[in-house]
Parts: structure tokens; C-alpha cells; sequence
């Protein structure tokens, strides 16, 4: 049998062939001569297909190096391999987190018998970098301060942000500038450190900060039932049996302590007509205390010390053993705000024609042994009718003053100076009596069963 071989097994065009041992055959070879073999013949050889694919799923970790990518190449003929290869595949040209084509790049099969066929749409993926964030802020700020700067770091320098978590009640970050912390108010605020690069994993790191102050001013004061009449000095509306004192602090966070008890709202009792000492203390939140205090006055009910005689005279009930205990020293009168006269009592006038007002309220400033200055509810008089009647009145010295009264025949006229004392008695009769009086310039108190009337006597 004949055989034709090429010169070599290399692809390319135009190779020589070579044949050998081709003879005649058949029944018919004895009819023809070989004269030689086939000479000049040529062929081509052409390149095997070798089929490059990358390995899917490579990747690397932001930043870090890229190692030679991998691939399988399939498609060798004679038990050739890889050996025959030469260069290496790339890839899109990009350093950040992302997804990207791999090419074939520089890679080639050396012997020339091959064609590579690339697989496309094979990628490579760069992840973000895993980093850890050091945030390690004061865990106690002053709000007196005002600002805060934050801080933190990672293992690659990247840029921290930060927020406020929850509420930003007592502090918040600022626009311009997200490290600055500006301090609001006492409290505590979350504040998150956190990365917000996408070439680096996400990553935080949370602290709760505590915001204190040493405040510990007081806003504001308001007293229920009362009026301010100087710094700190309140008067109870007449009738009021308690107070309610509201104090704002300052600052938020600071509380205020009444007798060991904690509240910004605490109730005063006034069971009776006193100046009342009223102690508090305000206690900021670093524990900075500061003492204060306030008076607030009950006044005196008009008519529990105040009494009304003959429709133009008022007194003041200076008997400890039934008006509280009070023993008064000194007294302001007053009739409609105005000041009217000093003493226990206060007389319209001497004559029985000089009444009250009965449309002006009456009031008394006292003054009591120990110096307190108490004032009495402003109060009005309501003028009673009497049917005992002295005239003349007032009456010169050494005359007669006719009287006349409704009461029972023989009821007791009893003639009394104005200390009280018992200086002359008659008997009514017939309604009617000539009452000799004193015969001492003076005023004195008539009276007949539960009337009484002033008369004087004049030169």
C-alpha cells in the first residue's frame, strides 16, 4: 500500500507531500507500467481550534494585588498542553469595588497550531475592603462647652462620618462640618460613626454620650393664687388655703429638690395668716447644687380680725387668746388703697353722722411683736340701723342730751368712757330718757340692751 506524508506535522498552507509505495493492482496491473511516484503535490494543514475559558468567580479584595487570572484551555491534539501557551489574560482596566470583563490580553499558543477561540462575558470582581473603626469619644460631655469635636479612625485612614441616632434632643452634628457636635441641652445621644466609602465593606461603631451641665439657674417662677409684689415675694390671693409653685430650671436635665423630694411642681399650705419661708434647690445634672428660697404671705380674712362699732369705727382684734394668737404692735389703715390712719381703730369722724363707706373697701397693714408686717384682705362694712338716737350729739359741757330707743321700759342705760369703764347708769321709760353725762370733755359709749351709740362731749 502507498502512503503520502507531509514534510512536517506544523499547520500552514502549501506543505509538501511526499508519496511512497503506490503500485498497480488489479487484474488488469500486467496491461500498464508505474513509470514513478507522485512528485510536486502540495496540501494544507490547518490550525486546530483550542477553546480559552477564564474560571468564573475570581476575584480580589479591594486594594490588594491582582494575581494572574485562571483559565482552562481545551481542544489539544498529540497530548500538547498548556506548555504551548504564552502570555496571560487581562482584564478591565479599574481598581474600584466593581464587576469587570475578563479579556483574553496577551496570551497566545506558540506553536502555531492552534487557533484560540476566546470565551466571552467571563468577569472578574473587585470586593470592598473590611475595615475596623476605632471611635473611642469622651463618654461625658459639658454642655457649657458648647461644641464637641468626634473622632475616629480606621485601618486604611478612610474618611468616618458620623450621625446622631434617635432623638437629637440634646445634641446634634453640624452641616457644614459633620465631626463638630454641637451640645443642645442635658441628656445622652447615640452617635454613629460609620464609612460610607463603596470601596470598603460597611462597617459602625456606635457610643452613647452622656451631655451634663452645672447649671443651676432657675428660668422662671410662678406661684398659683399669688401676685408678685417684690424679688421673690409673693401675696396669696385672699382665700387661698395653698400655693402651687412651678419652677423652671435653666437647663433641661437639672431637678428641683422641696423638702427631699424631687419635683418642678410642689404644693405650699397656708392654714393660717403668716409669711411663709419656702426653701428649694436646684441640682444640675454633674450634681452642682444651688440653694434658693421665696416667701409667700396668707393674708388675714377681713372680717377673722377685723371688727366694725357704732357704723363709723373699725378695730383690730388684738387679743391673742381669740384672734390666732397674733399680738400686733402697729397699724396701717387704708380705704381703697389709700392710706387712711394708724392705730388699733379707725374712726369716719366724731360725730354720729360720720359713717363708714359702705362702698369702700377697708384694709389693715399689722405689724406684730416679732416684726412681721401681715396684711388683712381688703373687705367692706355694711352700716346697720339703730333706733337709738342721742340729740344733741355731741352735747356741751354741763348739759342734758335727750335719748330715745325702742328697747323695754326700765331697760339699763349704761354711760361708758372709752377705756371701757362703767361711769353712769339710768333707766329707760317710755322710750325715752334725759341722760346726764360725765361732766368731762370726752367721748363716750351709751348703751341700751345690744345697741350702742357715741355721743360727745364738748366745751
Amino acid at each position: 500500500d502507498g502512503v503520502a506524508n507531509f514534510d512536517d506535522a506544523n499547520a500552514g498552507p502549501g506543505k509538501t507531500v511526499t508519496f511512497s509505495g503506490f503500485a498497480l493492482g488489479g487484474s488488469a496491473a500486467g496491461n500498464y507500467e508505474l513509470t514513478g511516484q507522485p512528485a510536486n503535490v502540495t496540501a494544507a494543514i490547518t490550525a486546530a481550534t483550542l477553546t480559552v475559558t477564564p474560571d468564573a468567580g475570581q476575584t480580589k479584595i479591594y486594594g490588594s494585588a491582582d494575581l494572574p487570572l485562571a483559565y482552562t484551555a481545551t481542544g489539544w491534539q498529540y497530548g500538547e498542553d498548556e506548555t504551548l501557551l504564552s502570555g496571560a489574560l487581562s482584564r478591565d482596566a479599574d481598581n474600584d469595588v466593581g464587576t469587570y470583563d475578563i479579556t483574553q490580553g496577551t496570551l497566545y499558543e506558540t506553536s502555531g497550531n492552534y487557533v484560540i477561540s476566546f470565551t466571552p462575558n467571563v468577569t472578574f470582581s473587585i470586593t470592598p475592603k473590611p475595615q475596623t473603626i476605632t471611635f473611642n469619644p469622651a463618654a461625658v460631655l459639658s454642655l457649657e462647652d458648647g461644641t464637641y469635636t468626634l473622632a475616629a479612625s480606621t485601618e486604611d485612614g478612610v474618611t468616618v462620618k458620623f450621625r446622631i441616632d434617635g432623638s437629637a434632643a440634646a445634641a446634634s452634628t453640624d452641616a457644614a462640618d459633620n465631626t463638630l457636635l454641637h451640645l443642645i441641652q442635658s441628656g445622652s445621644v447615640t452617635v454613629t460613626a460609620y464609612i460610607d466609602d463603596t470601596n470598603y465593606a460597611a462597617a459602625e461603631a456606635s457610643r452613647t454620650l452622656t451631655i451634663v451641665s452645672g447649671n443651676t439657674g432657675v428660668l422662671s417662677v410662678t406661684v398659683s393664687n399669688a401676685a408678685l409684689t417684690s424679688d421673690n415675694i409673693y401675696l396669696a390671693n385672699c382665700g387661698a388655703q395653698s400655693v402651687e409653685i412651678s419652677v423652671t430650671p435653666a437647663v433641661t436635665g437639672s431637678q428641683v429638690i422641696h423638702n427631699g423630694t424631687a419635683g418642678n411642681i410642689f404644693t405650699v399650705a397656708l392654714p393660717r395668716a403668716d409669711i411663709y419661708h419656702v426653701a428649694y434647690t436646684v441640682q444640675s445634672s454633674d450634681g452642682s447644687a444651688q440653694e434658693y428660697a421665696l416667701q409667700v404671705e396668707s393674708r388675714f380674712a377681713f372680717d377673722d380680725i377685723i371688727g366694725a362699732k357704732f357704723n363709723n369705727v373699725l378695730f383690730v382684734n388684738n387679743n391673742p387668746s381669740n384672734n390666732g394668737g397674733y399680738t400686733f404692735t402697729d397699724y396701717e389703715w387704708f380705704k381703697d388703697g389709700q392710706s387712711i390712719g394708724s392705730g388699733q381703730y379707725y374712726s369716719a369722724g366724731p360725730t354720729r353722722s360720720d359713717l363708714l363707706d359702705a362702698t369702700a373697701a377697708y384694709s389693715v397693714t399689722l405689724t406684730t411683736q416679732d416684726g412681721k408686717a401681715l396684711h388683712v384682705c381688703p373687705g367692706s362694712v355694711t352700716l346697720r340701723a339703730s333706733s337709738l338716737q342721742v340729740y344733741p350729739n355731741p352735747v356741751r359741757l354741763g348739759e342734758e342730751a335727750r335719748l330715745e330707743s325702742s328697747a323695754p321700759d326700765n331697760s339699763i342705760i349704761r354711760i361708758y368712757d372709752l377705756h371701757g369703764r362703767l361711769v353712769g347708769t339710768q333707766q329707760l321709760n317710755g322710750g325715752a330718757a334725759r341722760v346726764h353725762l360725765p361732766q368731762t370733755i370726752g367721748i363716750y359709749l351709751i348703751t341700751v340692751g345690744n345697741e350702742t351709740i357715741k355721743v360727745s362731749v364738748t366745751e
